[in-house]
């Protein structure tokens, strides 16, 4: 089943919060009887995004170019999910973390924890900016991914691990601002890294 959307656009009080050229789905309908969602290509171009949550005071904004997803299989069941490859060019992300308006509630530790596996074979980054803004301060990181990739990435959400095969970075530039109006500035030539891992606290 093919399920192809064109000129999508969500407004909410004159804010668009979602606007998208082409958004395409390639699923297998049967596997839902047994329990699994095969959900063979998602694909989104020319899409951008707003997102505000005044509680934690983040907001967020993204231009999307194109971001293709490729599945093996998602396993509802057993909590598992498969994914071949994720592709994301042409894109810009602006992400802003200022001060919560009130104190965050405790959290409900009674609740069972996630227990889910993703397992993801590549992520493929190509001219792609990143910039993250940090409030009170200010201080900015920018970031500009000509080229990066990672590959053979598992998230272990039991055990809160994160394990990555190889990391490649190519001709990219990050730059570091704080409010002394300093600037730190550095280009990284083509980079790579293999068998490492992160285990989260």
């Amino acid at each position: 089943l093919r399920l192809v959307v064109a000129q999508t656009l969500l407004v909410d009080r004159g804010d668009t919060l979602l606007g998208c050229e082409r958004l395409a789905v390639d699923v297998a309908p049967l596997g839902l009887l047994r329990g699994q969602a095969d959900v063979r290509r998602f694909e989104i171009s020319g899409a951008m995004g707003h997102y505000r949550d005044t509680l934690s005071g983040m907001e967020a904004r993204a231009e999307i170019g194109a971001l293709i997803l490729r599945t093996n299989r998602i396993d509802l069941r057993n909590e598992k999910i498969g994914i071949r490859s994720v592709e994301l060019a042409q894109s810009d992300i602006d992400l802003r973390l200022g001060t919560p308006a009130a104190a965050p509630k405790e959290a409900d530790t009674t609740a069972s924890p996630a227990a889910w596996e993703i397992g993801l074979g590549e992520l493929a980054i190509t001219n792609t900016a990143v910039r993250v803004c940090m409030d009170p301060g200010p201080s900015e990181i920018d970031v500009h991914l000509a080229e990066a990739s990672v590959e053979g990435c598992r998230v272990d959400m039991r055990r809160q691990e994160i394990a990555v095969g190889a990391v490649f970075l190519g001709q990219n530039t990050y730059v570091y601002r704080t409010t002394d109006g300093k600037e730190q500035a550095e280009a990284t030539k083509a980079v790579g890294t293999e068998e490492s891992a992160e285990a989260a606290e």
